[in-house]
């Protein structure tokens, strides 16, 4: 056993830092799982065969990567980030391992409570679902125990939760998707060629496309119509597959296109309202508005151009955006993932750790440079392997390109990189495989304002960007919070602190720059910091001017032979001050009973504040926490403390009057003044 474990841990080893940096990533789905069940092995095997410490798995990579270097140099270029990803990794399965081995003895408690030799197939599966822990390892527990897992009541939870997973329903109509049946029969059955979309790259062009098929929810039909019967189509929805397109399938994270299909001569009107590809035919889903419409029929079709010239902004600064984060993030950076939407854009990539402001500001400057450079993009189908050997090409990994494969540089001609791909000099620009639709010249997407970047998974990040009027607003808001950041430096006090808090509710839900929104928040941090100091100096400031006072009013009373002090001094609602002030007293009149009182006109409020030495409590009678509470009553306010020194507030600042001459009545009640 120890022999396979130390077989086991390299193995697995190996094989993580070799995917990791290929750009793989633990999670828990697809290649992704297969990597997190693989390090987790490895992680067991090590810690439960071996005694290994947690943490001793992330440290065999530096072994493997000098093992394997000459080879593979690229696994020295920068292995710090393979090491962070399986070391958090294991960090974390540590204590799923810790949580598991606790739950797994209390299945082992629960199973010999009830007199059986075999733990239950749910509590089996709750041990692998819901805290990760390997079945194989709970049967290995089990046999040490003498105990054996319940695997078809295992099987069945597992089978249960999967049905759930997918949310596996009966259906009485089909949604417009074309699976395999669909796709073999249009290809065998009814022999319709593959839809033609290389129309797709054309812009502001109305083509004419024969429909070759209907596809309803119900299956496949001759004609619609809205008051359709005997094999015709009624419903609200259906997907028509033309012989040729000019719009665009939703593919390779940018969103499809939308318009309209028209005949003029049978008042047809076709709102496309979707468009996906199914292998290689594309499917027009919308709404039939007028007319009817049969297999056959000839259409013109209509783009939204306008809705387009909104989405090719995003997806060219799209590629823009990839190559300048590894510009300023290194060549380890790799696309995971990203949406090009009419609205904005969403990149994800693999980084393991937020990126700081002063990054997001080089990556946002990097891409708005391209933009206002107004270079021309261009685009080129090339052999998928001569395109492959372009060195500063950049392509998703996993992908399956298509041979030819498009080839998409912003700023350089393709055909020169073909001839010349090794050049160094290629790397100045963003060169990737991509069939999305794109701009002619950067101009056009005349903005670029990057909005937020977090952390969507372990080492995954987010960026999300915008352009044309979106980015227009965005920085035109964060001059406008900038403009009133800077007024607010001329504030102080209680106007400072209720413009820093109306700026900051505005600066949490406003779309704008996240390095400005960073900067932004960092200022109102100063000025927060510049009004606590500002209140600080001036709270220390009422300090002296309070014991200054309470001085002068011990002076009166010593001099007056006074055996009660009753008197104002403003220091808001400091009780430490006001504490300062009565000690003040104390020393020059140690035999009086003392009552202080501050005011605060912002808030409202009455603070009261009572000394009485203990000589006077006992002779008197009168105690200080009787004292507050019945003088606060007069404005509305509650106290209380010890007999020998007691304070409180009041809420009626109005009646500050009337707190005074109750304190004089309670005193008088006790010590005749």
């Amino acid at each position: 056993k120890v022999d396979m474990a130390y077989r086991v841990v390299a193995d697995h080893i190996r094989t993580l830092t070799f995917a990791i940096t290929d750009g793989a990533i633990p999670s828990n789905e697809g290649r992704g799982y297969v990597l997190r069940r693989i390090l987790r092995r490895g992680v067991r095997y090590g810690m439960q065969m071996l005694g290994a410490k947690t943490g001793f798995f992330s440290r065999l990579v530096p072994e493997v990567v000098n093992l394997f270097k000459g080879p593979f140099p690229e696994l020295a270029t920068n292995p710090s980030p393979v090491i962070a990803v399986i070391r958090e990794e294991e960090l974390s399965f540590a204590k799923t391992l810790e949580r598991g081995i606790d739950k797994f003895n209390k299945a082992v408690a629960a199973a010999a409570k009830d007199g059986l030799k075999e733990i239950p197939g749910q509590a089996v599966f709750m041990l692998y679902d819901t805290f990760g822990f390997p079945t194989d390892l709970t049967l290995l527990m089990a046999e040490e125990r003498g105990l054996t897992l319940d695997m078809q009541g295992y099987n069945e939870a597992k089978k249960k939760a999967a049905e759930l997973s997918r949310g596996t329903f009966k259906q009485t109509e089909r949604a417009l998707v074309l699976e395999a049946r669909e796709t073999d029969y249009l290809d065998k059955k009814l022999q319709v060629p593959y839809t033609d979309d290389s129309a797709k790259y054309v812009w502001h062009q109305d083509i004419t496309a024969k429909v070759h098929a209907i596809f309803s929810t119900t299956g496949f039909v001759d004609y619609v119509d809205p008051a359709a019967t005997n094999g015709g189509e009624a419903s609200d929805s259906v997907g028509l597959v033309l012989d040729k397109t000019n719009f665009y399938a939703e593919a390779g994270g940018q969103t499809y296109d939308i318009g309209t299909a028209v005949s003029a001569q049978w008042n047809v009107r076709f709102l496309v309202t979707n468009v996906q590809s199914f292998g290689a035919y594309v499917l027009h889903i919308g709404v039939l508005q007028s007319g009817q419409l049969r297999v056959g029929d000839e259409l013109t079709l209509r783009v939204d151009y306008d809705r387009r010239s909104r989405i090719a902004p995003n997806h060219t600064c799209t590629h823009i955006l990839n190559w300048a984060l590894r510009q300023v993030l290194g060549d380890s950076v790799d696309q995971k993932g990203s949406l090009v939407a009419e609205d904005r854009l969403r990149f994800d990539f693999s980084f393991n750790k937020a990126i700081e402001p002063a990054q997001l500001k080089t990556i946002e400057g990097l891409v708005r440079d391209k933009v206002d450079a107004q270079v021309p993009v261009f685009a080129l189908n090339s052999p998928l392997a001569a395109a492959k050997k372009i060195s500063a090409l950049r392509a998703v990994f996993g992908e399956v390109y298509p041979d030819p494969v498009r080839v998409v540089s912003v700023g350089q001609a393709v055909e020169p990189m073909l001839a010349d791909p090794e050049n160094p000099a290629w790397k100045q620009y963003p060169i990737e495989f991509c069939g999305g639709t794109h701009l002619s010249n950067t101009s056009q997407a005349a903005e670029f304002v990057l909005v937020s970047e977090e952390g969507i998974a372990k080492g995954v990040r987010r960026i999300v960007a915008v352009t044309l009027d979106a980015a227009k607003k965005a920085n035109q808001v964060a001059d406008e919070l900038t403009r009133r950041v800077d007024a607010a430096q001329s504030l102080e006090g209680g106007a400072l602190l209720a413009q820093m808090n109306a700026i900051s509710a505005d600066l949490n839900t406003a779309d704008i720059s996240a390095w400005r929104k960073a900067d932004l928040r960092d200022a109102l941090a100063k000025l927060s910091r510049k009004n606590y100091e500002a209140e600080k100096a001036q709270a220390e400031a009422k300090k002296l001017a309070a014991v200054e006072k309470a001085a002068q009013l011990a002076a009166e009373a010593a001099d007056s032979g006074l055996k009660v002090l009753i008197g104002r001094i403003e220091v808001d609602l400091d009780s430490k001050a006001m504490e300062k002030a009565v000690e003040a007293i104390r020393q020059r009149a140690a035999d009086v009973a003392i009552m202080l009182f501050s005011t605060d006109p912002v808030k409202g409020k009455v603070l009261a504040y009572s000394s009485v030495p203990e000589a006077v409590v006992s002779a008197t009678g009168l105690s200080a926490s009787d004292w507050v509470r019945h003088t606060l009553a007069a404005c509305k306010g509650k106290g209380g403390g010890k007999p020998t020194v007691a304070q409180g507030q009041g809420d009626d600042l109005a009646s500050i009057d009337a707190a005074l001459a109750a304190a004089r009545e309670k005193a008088d009640q006790h010590i005749k003044l």
